[in-house]
């Protein structure tokens, strides 16, 4: 349970630089109480799928590299 925890905490940290802080707590299933975010904030979905993909390519190829 606790590895899932660090495994969420190192994803979120690896995407900030990516994606505003909103993004990421959408993607990690958090809604915040801002009426603004609940409900009138419908971000582009494809946009944001390609941003995260990108965002996570240099970590999959250190992985890789590695085994």
């Amino acid at each position: 349970r606790s590895e899932i925890k660090e495994l969420r905490k190192l994803h979120a940290t690896l995407l900030r630089s990516y994606l505003p802080q909103e993004l990421i707590d959408l993607l990690h299933g958090r809604i915040p109480q801002s009426v603004f975010l609940r409900f009138y904030y419908k971000p582009f979905l494809k946009e944001i799928q390609e941003k995260v993909v990108s965002a996570m390519e240099p970590l999959e190829r250190e992985i890789l590299a590695s085994l």
